[in-house]
């Protein structure tokens, strides 16, 4: 049976885990009077706001997926929309005309490549942007590489990219996908797959269908 690997920033209980990857929450100074939505589009972006600012429970969020939706709740906010499209595309369509005439915070990591506050910002929706948190990259040992055959979940394309700093990719890889965004990162050839919903979980069910069927 194939093994399973989860790729990311921090360790996934009950799976082989490759951490190739460390969050470095950032301090802006900033400020939320007059916000009237949140953008948050990661949990880690959350992690980091809270960490500045407790205002920022007072103001209906608009998220994506599950984990963040969750760890809303779990601080005390409110959840106005939660997309489940896992795509920055498609949150930028659902949320655009219910955001018109709204003042907007979207806090995010250093390096995005669905670019939603641009987009909102040229539909004339006003969006101040604040970099809250960056995902540096470790090097890992070549003997750490997971063995041919094996499924890789990805949980945003980072993980991928810093993924292939590390190691080569095998053409006997299936990887796994939590979300649209993701799936666009991976290279023409891998035998990519898009979990049913934007959570851990339902990739984690994913990887075990794909490892029952081998």
């Amino acid at each position: 049976m194939p093994k399973i690997y989860f790729i990311g920033s921090k360790p996934c209980e009950g799976l082989e885990s490759l951490i190739v990857s460390s969050i470095i929450h950032l301090s802006p100074p900033l400020s939320l009077e007059g916000i009237d939505a949140l953008i948050l589009t990661s949990k880690n972006a959350l992690i980091a706001l809270d960490q500045i600012t407790p205002e920022w429970k007072k103001i209906p969020a608009w998220v994506i997926g599950e984990a963040c939706e969750g760890e809303v709740k779990k601080q005390g906010g409110i959840v106005a929309f939660v997309s489940s499209d896992g795509h920055g595309k498609g949150f930028f369509e659902e949320i655009k005309e219910p955001l018109r005439g709204k003042r907007v915070f979207y806090a995010r990591a250093k390096h995005i490549l669905s670019g939603v506050g641009e987009k909102l910002q040229k539909e004339g929706i006003e969006v101040q942007e604040a970099i809250l948190y960056e995902n540096r990259p470790i090097l890992l040992e070549a003997s750490l590489k997971p063995p041919k055959g094996s499924i890789l979940i990805f949980t945003a394309p980072s993980a991928y990219d810093h993924f292939l700093m590390s190691f080569d990719w095998e053409e006997s890889y299936e990887a796994i996908a939590i979300g649209k965004t993701t799936l666009a990162a991976f290279k023409e050839g891998v035998r990519a797959h898009l979990a049913p919903r934007v959570s851990l979980e339902a990739c984690v069910q994913k990887a075990k269908e794909l490892a029952n069927r081998a």
